[in-house]
């Protein structure tokens, strides 16, 4: 969040809100981030914070596979990926950015060490066991 200090609550690091979900159609307490001086974008947490947000802005799965490169640049591609976004509805979308970038952290993570499937997520690392364990097509 960024405030422009119109009260003294805004010139505070954290500001207690609540997130409202109408998909889950549930309430909760969040402690958000705020940005009320110029002092703080020279601070790690809020330059990750900043950096995510803005590199990590895709709306269609057509920016994704331009954008592919320079968001995972760990990660290779198979061409059919393409033609496979081509026919994902939209709603998949940030899921599919969550699983990549976690793809990515790990191989920024360990590099250079055999691929283990258990260092991911649950979901992530059952999708993979699936897919290793399907016979190849003749």
């Amino acid at each position: 969040m960024v405030s422009i200090c119109l009260e003294d609550k805004w010139r505070t690091e954290n500001v207690n809100g609540n997130f409202y979900s109408l998909r889950d159609n549930e309430e909760k307490p969040v402690l958000i981030k705020n940005l009320f001086c110029a002092e703080q974008l020279s601070t790690k947490v809020i330059k990750e914070i900043l950096d995510t947000g803005i590199s990590y802005k895709i709306y269609t799965y057509e920016e994704l596979w331009e954008r592919r490169k320079k968001l995972f640049p760990h990660l290779y591609f198979c061409p059919s990926v393409e033609e496979d976004f081509g026919v994902l509805e939209s709603f998949y979308l940030n899921q599919i950015m969550r699983k990549l970038k976690e793809l990515e952290n790990y191989c920024v993570k360990y590099t250079g060490v055999q691929f283990y499937t258990v260092q991911l997520t649950k979901t992530m690392s059952g999708a993979i066991d699936i897919f290793e364990t399907k016979e190849p097509k003749p």
